[in-house]
């Protein structure tokens, strides 16, 4: 798994945090070891549910981690455009709309 995942390039190097926010500078320290590997597993999680996709909320909870780390790890993965939004919506458990996600490989 780990040769899989280091292929991707995912989460590896310096989280990115927002500009100018201490807070976020030091979230970003503290998660960078283990960013990519929780890249991985976010996209395994949306890769396994193949077209009919994952919005981050399903993620979380089939993951059973925080949404917040799950966004966070989502964006990357968008960014580097292994995940994109499948222009679907579902209800999360808050009731509101949101993006369904699916996988993808980046040059397709």
């Amino acid at each position: 798994m780990n040769s899989d995942r280091d292929q991707l390039g995912i989460g590896f190097g310096a989280a990115p945090f927002a500009k100018g926010s201490d807070t976020s500078e030091d979230a970003a320290e503290q998660i960078a070891p283990v960013a990519g590997t929780l890249c991985w597993y976010v996209l395994e999680c949306v890769r396994s549910r193949l077209s009919y996709g994952a919005t981050r909320d399903e993620v979380a909870q089939a993951m059973e981690m925080r949404l917040q780390t799950v966004c966070a790890r989502m964006r990357e993965l968008v960014v580097k455009g292994y995940v994109v939004d499948s222009g679907r919506r579902r209800k999360t458990t808050s009731g509101r709309m949101a993006a369904v996600m699916v996988a993808r490989e980046p040059g397709r």
